[in-house]
């Protein structure tokens, strides 16, 4: 039986409200906002959220 480590839970908890909070300031600023932008900047706005979503979720299957 695996049994979740309650300071880990947190962390699990407060990484996904992270994410829910940022998903939708991304998508505002992935809009027209974005277009006004060097093309730079328009780049790293459009990886930020999937970024985030990824390392969440190297972090979550990574061992130990």
């Amino acid at each position: 039986m695996v049994l979740v480590n309650p300071v880990r839970f947190w962390f699990a908890v407060f990484a996904l409200l992270g994410i829910v909070i940022v998903a939708p300031a991304w998508m505002y600023w992935t809009g027209e906002p974005l277009d006004g932008l060097p093309v730079h900047v328009q780049f790293l706005v459009s990886l930020m959220l999937p970024m985030m979503i990824l390392l969440t979720l190297a972090s979550w299957l990574q061992s130990g």
